[in-house]
């Protein structure tokens, strides 16, 4: 185990011009917090290094008790620091800034040392496990790892799994090159669930000697880094990746502070999601998400309330229109840049159709950004109508009004939306057990059309009736565009069908899959009939990807197997309620590389696994970003789990048969419009209760 090579470039600092010279900090966005109030008190960074210089007046007050590993004793001149990397380190998590003037990015968090490093820059694997399971169990929350290997350790290993399991966050540097080849991220920082740190210039630009890979998480700064040098006794200049992964530390350590009841993902995911990005293709293997922001993490989760119009950015809000107390609620991360949101009470275009009560104020929802939506907003409606029906969305299209979603009682109507434009609750009578199946798949999936959108729809997805594989995630992007799905046969269209297009009236008409599953003749032929649109990739693991690409919503995914269709379709009405993306995987040990491509491009930080692992393997849940797994013995036993796990505030429940994949595709579309869940029962026909 090799420390990273630290050279002093520069040297004659004098203290008047520190504020300035540490960059690092302003970088970070650090200040901004501080003047917040918010300056890491509270948690406790184990910084495995070299010891630590308890002398050095800078540190004053926020150096615990350490631990020697290399002789398993606590004295303090145990931990003496005769190297000085693990002062350097330690000095900018938590310098504050009274002797020479050195600021670290959490200034009153508190320092756990722990040796594991000798004077010669050398430490074993044996002593380096045993520090970082000691710093676990005397109260470390973050654990920073400046020290990194190109060989990999089990024991190491196990203790870094250790960590994490008992809630740490630990973040590890992505190493300094010696040769051409960068691709190669030193261990620990190579390991799943590590925050893995490069480096960046004052420029943002990649240091040329920092590691890249896969496993990159964010960059820190890394050159031309203030420190001091303990053997020449002076301010000097630092750069490598071991400098860059204490400026993150120290904002995981900000965040924390902030938010003391936070799990150690939460920390994570908002470090990451709030990552000034750096490259356009999302998380890259060179800049991972981005040089991180505490302001901007800090932020995001601190909603605030505003009268409509108001102006939003990154950090979301909750916006209230006046006269009719309609909500809108926008998550954090919806829009990364400013946006004046406006919610006004308007007179409607048109009645709503004959059959449907009104039962709201008419509203219309507009901002002024162009760019898309990033999260699925919330409209919350006050109802006026007969509180024992049931009340429905609809948005208005320019010629009429098509339901959005709803399907619920009460005094108040709460449903995703993506788009601008006039909004209304209308309100309908539903049986109380509706029998939706068909002569054949083809005839249930119109029926399932004409009770979803009973008004016509603004899309309609078609999907192949003989190749299901490329239609597990489309039902998420069905809800977005407000589309029912039809199933087609591959080389004509059903007569049937195209009435049903007809009837619908959609201005667009989406085919899931390539030539082979809808061809070219079927496509010409809708053609005549209205815009066509068509969502391929080379596989199902591709056409999974650029269904969400579309979709657009960023920062959580589901994940589910490609292999089969019973545990994507457990979960793909609540994921298209929630606006989440469904992407595939095999079960074999490597995730497909389009899946992981799709991850990167829509900065994923959290993951559902659905189905346990003899679907979805070990292996592969482990190269998931935030991975948790709701799974059972068995796919009903996995629909379960995600009907307790991730229930609905539902009137209505969708029962569909689990050897049918017809049924549980159509089947999800009708329960997302109707805020159900989907539950699998043996060789049932297709209904809609209410509960």
């Amino acid at each position: 185990m090799i420390i990273f090579d630290v050279r002093v470039v520069s040297a004659s600092i004098t203290k008047s011009n520190l504020l300035q010279r540490e960059w690092g900090l302003f970088a970070v966005e650090a200040p901004e917090v501080w003047s917040m109030g918010i300056t890491g008190k509270g948690v406790i960074v184990a910084v495995i290094d070299t010891g630590i210089d308890t002398d050095l007046t800078d540190l004053n007050g926020n150096i615990l008790t350490g631990y020697n590993a290399i002789t398993e004793s606590t004295s303090i001149d145990d931990i003496d620091d005769n190297n000085g990397h693990g002062t350097r380190v330690s000095t900018l998590i938590a310098g504050n800034g009274q002797g020479l003037g050195l600021l670290g990015v959490a200034p009153e968090a508190k320092i756990l040392p722990v040796k594991v490093i000798d004077n010669f820059s050398d430490g074993k694997a044996e002593n380096i496990q045993r520090g970082i399971i000691w710093a676990v169990d005397n109260g470390a929350k973050i654990i920073n790892m400046s020290i990194g290997s190109s060989k990999f350790n089990s024991s190491i290993n196990e203790a870094v799994k250790y960590a994490q399991m008992k809630g740490c966050i630990v973040v590890a540097a992505a190493g300094n090159h010696i040769t051409e080849n960068r691709s190669n991220i030193l261990f620990p920082g190579s390991l799943p669930g590590v925050v893995t740190v490069g480096a960046i210039t004052k420029e943002y630009e990649i240091a040329t000697f920092s590691n890249i890979g896969n496993s990159m998480d964010v960059l820190g700064p890394g050159t031309e880094i203030l420190t001091y040098d303990i053997r020449e006794e002076k301010l000097t200049e630092d750069y490598g990746t071991s400098m860059s992964t204490p400026f993150v530390s120290g904002v995981a350590a900000l965040i924390w502070s902030a938010h003391p009841d936070w799990s150690s993902q939460q920390v994570i995911s908002a470090l990451q999601s709030s990552a000034k990005s750096l490259d356009s293709a999302g998380r890259s293997p060179e800049y991972g998400f981005g040089m991180p922001s505490a302001l901007k993490a800090i932020k995001i989760s601190d909603s605030k309330t505003f009268l409509a119009p108001a102006n939003v950015d990154y950090s979301g809000a909750i916006f209230k229109e006046g006269l009719s107390d309609t909500i809108l609620t926008i998550s954090p991360l919806t829009w990364h840049c400013n946006n004046v949101i406006n919610l006004e009470k308007i007179d409607a275009p048109a009645p709503l159709q004959s059959n449907i009560i009104p039962a709201s104020d008419t509203i219309k929802v507009s901002w002024d950004s162009t760019e898309k939506p990033h999260k699925i907003l919330k409209l919350t409606v006050p109802i006026f109508g007969n509180l024992n029906l049931t009340n429905y969305l609809f948005r208005w299209d320019g010629s009429r009004w098509v339901r959005v979603g709803g399907g619920k009682e009460g005094d108040m109507l709460s449903v995703g939306i993506y788009e601008q434009g006039i909004y209304r609750v209308g309100q309908m009578t539903l049986p109380v057990h509706l029998d939706l199946s068909g002569e054949d798949p083809i005839k249930t999936a119109i029926n399932v059309a004409g009770i979803a959108f009973p008004t016509g729809a603004s899309a309609i997805i078609l999907v192949s009736s003989d190749n299901y594989l490329n239609s597990l995630a489309a039902v998420p992007l069905a809800y977005r565009i407000n589309a029912p799905i039809l199933l087609i046969n591959a080389d004509f269209l059903d007569i049937r069908v195209k009435e049903e297009i007809k009837l619908l009236a959609p201005k667009s008409i989406y085919l899931i899959g390539g030539t082979e599953d809808i061809t070219t003749k079927v496509e010409l032929e809708l053609a005549e009939i209205t815009n066509v649109h068509r969502i391929a990739g080379s596989n199902q693991y591709d056409t999974a990807a650029q269904i969400a690409k579309y979709l657009g919503t960023t920062g959580k995914a589901i994940i589910a197997s490609g292999e089969n269709f019973p545990d994507a379709l457990s979960v793909a009405a609540i994921a298209a309620q929630e606006g989440i993306p469904i992407l595939l995987t095999n079960n074999s040990g490597s995730l497909p590389i389009e899946t992981f491509d799709a991850l990167n491009f829509l900065r994923v930080t959290d993951t559902v696994v659905i189905g346990g692992n003899k679907v979805v393997s070990d292996d592969i849940f482990e190269q998931l970003p935030g991975p948790i797994r709701l799974g059972g013995l068995n796919r009903y036993s996995t629909n379960h789990v995600v009907n307790d796990t991730l229930p609905l505030d539902r009137e209505f429940f969708v029962c569909v048969s689990v050897e049918d994949f017809h049924d549980a595709l159509i089947g999800n579309v009708l329960a997302s419009v109707n805020s159900s869940n989907v539950y699998f029962k043996s060789k049932t026909p297709l209904y809609l209760d209410n509960l």
